[in-house]
């Protein structure tokens, strides 16, 4: 069976978790299961402008790589992300 190798994949979500808790804790879960699929993950998550709540998409990108955090946006912040394939 013949493995794809990828220069990064594409990793689109809506997660809606407190961004503090993101920031501080639960990305650091997420670089784990990024690092199962191997190479360069690039996180990219929905940010809702609607909403006062700290309970909603609030954004945030990240390239994981082998399982560990390279660059990132935290959530709760907008901006561009670039990153190098």
């Amino acid at each position: 069976m013949k493995r794809l190798l990828p220069d990064i994949v594409f990793w689109p979500v809506y997660t809606d978790y407190n961004y503090n808790e993101w920031n501080e804790t639960i990305k650091y879960e997420y670089a784990g299961q990024a690092g199962k699929v191997g190479g360069k993950v690039l996180y990219v998550n929905s940010f809702c402008i609607d909403k006062e709540t700290d309970e909603i998409a609030k954004g945030g990108s990240v390239l994981f790589r082998d399982g560990n955090i390279d660059k990132e946006i935290p959530s709760g912040k907008e901006g561009v992300l670039v990153v190098e394939v």
